[in-house]
C-alpha cells in the first residue's frame, strides 16, 4: 500500500527542481511575488520557519513547510543554518530579520 501523504509530499517537493531551473511562466512569477518581502527563491536557502511567512497560496505554504522538513531530515551540508536573513533563530521584534536594503 502507498503512503498517500509521502506521494503527496514527494511530487510537490518535485517542482523545487522546476523552481530553481531556467523555467520561467506564471506559476514560478506567483512564487517569487508572493515571496518578494522574504528575498524571493532566495527563502529557501535560509532557515526559516514558514508560521513566519505571511503567503496566501496554501500550496507554496505546503511546498516550503514540506521542503524546511526534508532538508531537515536529510541535509548532509548545513550552511543554511548560519544565514541571517529569515532565520527562526535570529529575531528583532519577535520577527525573523531580513532588510531588501542594506544601508
Amino acid at each position: 500500500m502507498v503512503d498517500i501523504e509521502s506521494m503527496i509530499k514527494s511530487l510537490r517537493l518535485a517542482w523545487l527542481k522546476r523552481i530553481f531551473g531556467d523555467n520561467s511562466g506564471a506559476w514560478k512569477n506567483y512564487l517569487e511575488y508572493l515571496l518578494k518581502e522574504t528575498g524571493g527563491l532566495v527563502l529557501f536557502n535560509c532557515n526559516y520557519n514558514v508560521k513566519d511567512l505571511t503567503i496566501c497560496s496554501q500550496f507554496y505554504t505546503e511546498l516550503l513547510k514540506w521542503w524546511s522538513e526534508f532538508r531537515n531530515d536529510n541535509a548532509v551540508e548545513t550552511n543554511w543554518l548560519y544565514q541571517i536573513w529569515n532565520n527562526q533563530e535570529i529575531r528583532i521584534n519577535n520577527k525573523p530579520v531580513f532588510y531588501k536594503k542594506v544601508l
